[in-house]
């Protein structure tokens, strides 16, 4: 198959049954139909392309172009170049990172089918996301087992603009601390983020006016005790299990899983100034993950699950808590064993 001077490299696209070959000196990408051995597409791309890699979904091919000092992003569906990323000097291998983000098209509920991609940086996963109007929240947090959580530099959450669904435009990252955000919650106005914050232990509640995606401000913070050491409190026993795990805003309420903490409802009515109105452990502990009150505003109960062991994912609980104070569990239901 004549694919043009210089092949140096070649990626299976097994999702499209093609496969993409950089030609370095003619500054082409051959894409070659892998049932008929023939080049069906000659892309241009950057001066001396050297590496190519596609990702798991074959939607996107990246190619390094040594002496542009670039990486040419492939639209496969068009074989077309949507962007060109400047990296360091002449760049050869690279790979992708499967952990990020997926734009599914479901206007056709029988046929959904994926128009857009977010890729994320190495040992980093994206794995919560909100949207609300034109905007998507990712978070960023390190990959579990990938290293050092406290060396970690790419641990916060993401604003994209996704009017174009097909490409969504980075329009701020706000940096958090340590592993980085794991859930949040979102509205129009405000994002409630679980995050480490440096000088305290476990995650917390930070609230971040959204108004201005592209300058995302800090408006204030929620905290068990015992969490903020840095201001002198006593270290929980429970150490990092006693956390936030995720805040579902009702109303003017966050409903919260506090992992192996049980559960706290927390007032923003003033938003600069959250404050717990009650709180609920179990006993024995056990990992509350998340909750929310009735999405009508008329907040008579929370329904949340649990699970006796976070680590082992067949033991969940569905614990039903009146919203009286104290608050008090009325009603659990325990879900079968999954097969082993």
């Amino acid at each position: 198959v004549n694919v043009g001077s210089g092949p140096v490299a070649a990626a299976a696209n097994i999702a499209k049954g093609t496969v993409i070959v950089p030609a370095s000196n003619a500054n082409t990408v051959a894409v070659i139909n892998a049932a008929t051995n023939t080049v069906t597409a000659t892309i241009n791309v950057g001066s001396n392309p050297r590496g190519v890699a596609v990702n798991p979904a074959g939607t996107f091919a990246y190619v390094s172009n040594y002496n542009s000092n670039t990486v040419s992003v492939i639209n496969t569906a068009t074989n077309t170049v949507t962007a060109t990323v400047n990296v360091g000097t002449n760049p050869q291998g690279l790979a992708v990172n499967p952990a990020g983000t997926l734009v599914i098209d479901v206007s056709d509920p029988k046929h959904p089918k994926q128009i857009g991609e977010i890729n994320m940086p190495p040992g980093t996963h994206s794995h919560k996301v909100r949207v609300v109007g034109d905007i998507m929240i990712v978070n960023s947090e390190i990959e579990p087992g990938k290293g050092d959580r406290l060396a970690f530099t790419d641990g916060g959450f993401k604003i994209y603009d996704i009017k174009d669904k097909a490409a969504p435009k980075l329009l701020s990252f706000t940096k958090t601390h340590a592993r980085g955000v794991h859930r949040f919650d979102i509205d129009e106005n405000y994002a409630y983020i679980s995050t480490e914050m440096e000088g305290f232990v476990g995650n917390i509640l930070v609230i971040y006016d959204i108004r201005n995606p592209a300058k995302v401000t800090e408006v204030s913070r929620w905290w068990m005790p015992g969490q903020n050491v840095a201001a002198g409190e006593p270290p929980h026993p429970k150490g990092r299990d006693h956390s936030l795990h995720h805040g579902m805003r009702c109303g003017n309420d966050i409903y919260a899983g506090c992992c192996f903490s049980g559960i706290s409802i927390i007032d923003v009515s003033d938003i600069t100034k959250p404050r717990t109105l009650g709180r609920h452990e179990y006993d024995p502990p056990h990992a509350e993950r998340s909750g929310r009150g009735d999405e009508d505003g008329r907040t008579n109960w929370l329904h949340l699950y649990a699970q006796d062991d976070w680590r082992v994912r067949d033991n969940l609980t569905l614990n039903i808590i009146m919203l009286a104070w104290p608050i008090a569990a009325i009603k659990d239901w325990q879900m079968a064993a999954a097969p082993k």
